[in-house]
């Protein structure tokens, strides 16, 4: 009898301790990455929160991996949960997409050893900036217009050219400036100088030989003439030779 009394009073008391266990469960692991995350140039900044059953502070540490093959350990919390952990930077050696992961480790709850919990978001690492050799930043104020790519006018012309008056939607083309006056002027001027002066040169080489004509047919004239031997006879010859000269 006292054997059956024992195994019923077991069997009573059971239910009671199975429920003071459960009442003692603990909650599971949370944690949380901040999104998005911030990303400058190439480096990338984590921060966010995590928790543990009962908040318990014991050998609980984050690990973010950075999706590129580094990780970086955060220390164990030193305080009961929940915590905000952060801001964790990292900076990237090359462009790309990549995925942050953020894992919340604990090995020291009781009942729980080695659980976790862990968050992920995916980032876009720009090309670095340019430093040396780098094109003309883009014009934001005051631009000049875009450059023609269709319809496009005429080149402006360079010999030769023609000025192009526009009013309003018409188009009226002027013959290129003639030479001025004053330049045509001292053109011509050159010219007919020079034909001028040849000109007289060749009627005084005219003049001059014509009157040589005449003086030589006048000297072979009064060779020819009978020879008188008186002396009044020559100077009455040579008297009229002079007067006839100096008429012409």
């Amino acid at each position: 009898m006292a054997l059956k009394a024992a195994i019923v009073a077991l069997l009573v008391a059971a239910p009671t301790v199975y429920a003071a266990g459960a009442a003692f469960a603990a909650s599971p692991f949370t944690l949380t990455l901040d999104k998005p995350v911030s990303v400058v140039n190439q480096v990338a900044t984590a921060t966010g929160t995590a928790d543990s059953p009962a908040g318990e502070k014991s050998g609980n540490y984050v690990i973010i991996d950075w999706g590129d093959g580094a990780t970086t350990q955060l220390p164990d919390f030193t305080t009961d949960g929940p915590w905000i952990w952060g801001p964790e930077v990292h900076t990237y050696a090359d462009a790309g997409n990549y995925t942050i992961t953020a894992t919340l480790y604990h090995a020291n709850i009781n009942g729980q050893d080695q659980s976790q919990a862990s968050d992920s978001s995916g980032i876009v690492v720009p090309p670095p900036p340019c430093t040396t050799d780098c094109p003309p930043a883009p014009c934001t104020t005051d631009c000049p217009p875009a450059p023609c790519t269709t319809d496009c006018p005429p080149a402006p012309c360079t010999t030769n050219c023609t000025t192009v008056v526009v009013s309003g939607a018409t188009k009226v083309t002027k013959p290129a400036p003639k030479a001025t006056v004053k330049g045509i002027s001292l053109a011509h001027t050159g010219s007919a100088s020079t034909q001028a002066a040849l000109l007289g040169s060749m009627l005084l080489l005219l003049g001059m030989a014509t009157r040589l004509r005449r003086r030589t047919e006048d000297l072979v004239h009064v060779m020819d003439a009978p020879v008188d031997t008186k002396a009044a006879t020559y100077l009455s010859r040579y008297n009229a030779f002079l007067q006839s000269v100096t008429k012409r």
